[in-house]
């Protein structure tokens, strides 16, 4: 399925860009932040009744605009999803499991353990380069994916038939931004 990405006409004021995609009834907005925030992407994944979000920024600002951005959406979240261990990916989640405290974080096995042992290491090192833009605080995936999850040699997530959605997407890059389709 094809999909045709646009900017967005952003409903709140954000530093960031969001890009809008359609897939069918299912879309992404691919927030990406600006260079001060080092060009990090999070993915929200829009459904019919709520939305997924597909890692959460390194720097609390431009967590704050994402979580901002996707309260205009409506939806309530379902869920948040690492993709990968990296703090780009997770620092961000300090805030946006503030602002959405019933939606749990998910990753794939073995993700959960790297930011336990090496999360309050990394905040360390974010303080002393970013400041209070960092994270205080380390947020550990609440469940890794079992069935129906699995990661393959190119650094792609599939995950299948979570509460409806059918999801396949890459772990990592706006260009390669997650493929969705619903209801496979």
């Amino acid at each position: 399925m094809e999909a045709a990405w646009k900017s967005h006409e952003k409903p709140v004021a954000l530093k960031g860009n969001v890009y809008v995609s359609t897939y069918g009834q299912t879309k992404v907005h691919s927030y990406l932040s600006p260079p001060d925030g080092l060009m990090v992407n999070t993915q929200i994944v829009e459904g019919h009744s709520s939305v997924v979000i597909f890692d959460g920024q390194l720097h609390l600002p431009y967590a704050e605009e994402v979580a901002s951005y996707i309260k205009t959406i409506g939806k309530p979240v379902d869920r948040f999803i690492l993709s990968h261990g990296h703090s780009d990916h997770w620092s961000g989640l300090q805030v946006l499991t503030e602002r959405f405290p019933a939606a749990e974080v998910y990753a794939i096995a073995g993700v959960a353990e790297l930011i336990r042992l090496r999360g309050s290491k990394t905040l360390e090192r974010a303080n002393r380069l970013y400041g209070d833009r960092a994270a205080t605080r380390v947020t550990v995936p609440f469940a890794n994916f079992g069935r129906g999850c699995a990661g393959n040699r190119r650094g792609r997530l599939r995950l299948q038939k979570i509460r409806g959605w059918g999801v396949r997407g890459p772990a990592h890059g706006v260009a390669s931004s997650a493929q969705v389709a619903h209801g496979i």
